[in-house]
């Protein structure tokens, strides 16, 4: 008995029972997904800050130019130009869509006659010519008196950034179209695109950014002059968010050049201008008779700088226009 017991203690010495593997856990990985969180949140943050504090950061190079450059609507409120544009001004979605040529010989716009006529029925004189440009030259918007005032120096820059994403094929063949017939029309002043040098600035901005910064709609002109009358710049604001066609576009930019060049008011004295109040004019062309003929006065017939609408019309008693 002692024997048996003894071997079996042996056995158990020398045989020892194995231990049983266990399984090593796995060391924790540090997850890189906190890391891409947090900086998605961060982008996230400051993108919301500059958005809502510094809107145009992030459209400057949409129209080419510093857009802090643009006065608050506090600055501007008595002397801009602004044009809303709408559906019930461009003739709302049925349009036909125009084609857009690159051709810089704008296409002769459909003419009416240049003056409206009088109501039958009534004795009031029909308007003249001179009345439309009294309104365009020598009235702000809200029908205010202003004196005359252009540009003087020999070349007066235009244009907004080149690339197509600003200005696309309808706005640079508009543009075309416009400085050609500016040029034809005016003697001593022309206009020549050049986005870098520009002295009349054109902007591309998302709508609801002007809306929020300005208050009102677009598109809409800043124009600035001196103490003498001559027009020392000028920035255009358009939208680049739109739907509108091609007709809608090029109308709404030869608008507010026309601002631009020295005519601050509207008219609804002629039926074939740009710068009708409620224009059925809307034209994927070149500048009407009209408005051609109001660039000549402007700028041909010698109309001194700073004359008041009495002034404008005693000179044009004894000038042709």
């Amino acid at each position: 008995m002692e024997e048996k017991t003894k071997d079996e203690t042996i056995k158990k010495e020398t045989n020892p029972t194995p231990a049983i593997p266990t399984t090593a856990k796995p060391k924790k990985r540090s997850c890189g997904c906190w890391v891409v969180f947090a900086i998605i949140l961060v982008i996230l943050f400051w993108s919301f800050v500059i958005r809502n504090f510094f809107p145009f950061m992030f459209y400057a190079a949409v129209g080419g130019f510093d857009s802090s450059e643009l006065p608050d609507l506090k600055e501007i409120e008595s002397t801009a130009n602004i044009t809303p544009i709408d559906e019930a001004t461009t003739g709302g979605s049925n349009r036909k869509k125009s084609t857009a040529s690159s051709s810089p010989t704008s296409p002769a716009p459909t003419d009416t006659s240049s003056t409206e006529s009088a109501n039958s029925g009534t004795t009031e004189p029909a308007p003249t010519f001179l009345d439309a440009y009294i309104d365009l030259a020598n009235k702000s918007i809200g029908g205010s008196e202003m004196t005359t005032k252009r540009w003087v120096k020999s070349k007066v820059y235009i244009g907004g950034r080149e690339a197509d994403d600003a200005l696309d094929a309808t706005y640079r063949t508009c543009l075309d179209w416009f400085v050609a017939d500016f040029n034809t029309n005016s003697g001593n002043v022309k206009l020549e695109r050049n986005a870098e040098l520009a002295d009349i600035k054109i902007y591309f901005m998302p709508t609801e950014e002007l809306r929020t910064r300005y208050e009102t709609l677009l598109p809409f002109n800043i124009p600035s002059s001196n103490q003498n009358g001559e027009m020392t710049g000028s920035d255009i604001v358009m939208p680049n968010d739109t739907d509108w066609l091609d007709d809608e576009k090029c109308w709404s930019l030869k608008h507010e050049i026309i601002h631009a060049i020295g005519f601050p008011g509207h008219t609804n004295k002629v039926s074939n201008s740009e710068m009708s109040y409620n224009p059925l004019y809307i034209t994927y062309a070149g500048l009407s008779s009209s408005d051609q003929r109001i660039i000549r006065m402007l700028y041909n017939s010698g109309v001194p700088l700073l004359t008041s609408e009495q002034q404008v019309r005693n000179f044009f008693n004894t000038h042709t226009y």
